[in-house]
């Protein structure tokens, strides 16, 4: 049984299942400055980051039975369930619209108990994937008007993963989640865990002036390994910030 249930559209056909939801989100390592291991480590989260969201290559998938549940855990994760509408997920994402269209995906199946699609995800915070679905299906008096940069980090990880970066039915509200954001937190003057947030907050809404600022403190001010924090930051930017 699911610990808990958010019921987002009352005449929902679909269940987004969130499996292991965060606990500790972007982890800051204080020790972690050796350089020499800079690479490794890039590789190390790459390679950890794919293992823990199923990001695949979307071009490159192999074709899967369809129709049926990915296979069961031995341990029994927490769970929460968001009942949603599938057209609504569709009209908002082209992730969601592969895995709800595309029979190849094991992402999504039909469980004929129910008669609804069911979704897979895991290791999101479920308080963002709230807001992103509370979006998604117009129910504006659950959306915050603002939001902290930490939580608008964690929105900007689904962002990416879900292919949210044009998506329409967002823009409202991220400009103003920018625009009290500019205004209430400062970017950091050195390399810490909140210039790292700021880095991918800055690239994945494409804010070109918060991006410029923030990579070159990191480069002025980093003397060892920069940390991605399992964030979508681009391998090429981690490069260039690299000392």
């Amino acid at each position: 049984m699911p610990s808990v249930i958010h019921k987002i559209d009352p005449f929902a056909d679909t269940i987004i299942i969130l499996k292991n939801p965060c606990k500790s989100f972007a982890p800051w390592e204080d020790k972690l400055t050796n350089y020499k291991d800079l690479e490794s480590s890039i590789e190390h989260t790459r390679d950890n980051r794919s293992v823990q969201h199923g990001r695949k290559n979307r071009e490159n998938r192999e074709a899967e039975p369809a129709g049926l549940p990915l296979e069961p855990t031995e341990s029994e994760d927490e769970e929460i369930h968001y009942l949603v509408s599938s057209s609504h997920l569709i009209l908002a994402s082209p992730w969601f619209r592969r895995v709800l269209t595309t029979k190849a995906f094991t992402e999504s199946w039909k469980d004929s108990t129910d008669g609804r699609y069911h979704i897979q995800a895991s290791d999101w915070d479920a308080e963002a994937l709230l807001i992103l679905l509370s979006i998604f299906h117009l129910r504006t008096r659950q959306i915050p008007r603002a939001v902290s940069l930490e939580m608008l980090a964690k929105l900007a990880v689904l962002v990416d993963y879900y292919e949210l970066e044009n998506a329409e039915v967002m823009e409202r509200d991220v400009k103003e989640w920018i625009t009290n954001l500019r205004r209430s937190v400062a970017i950091p003057s050195f390399y810490c865990r909140d210039l790292m947030l700021w880095i991918c907050v800055s690239q994945v809404f494409r804010m070109q002036e918060e991006f410029t600022r923030a990579t070159a403190v990191a480069i002025k001010t980093s003397k060892g390994l920069i940390q991605t924090l399992d964030l979508p930051i681009q391998q090429k930017v981690i490069c260039t910030l690299a000392p």
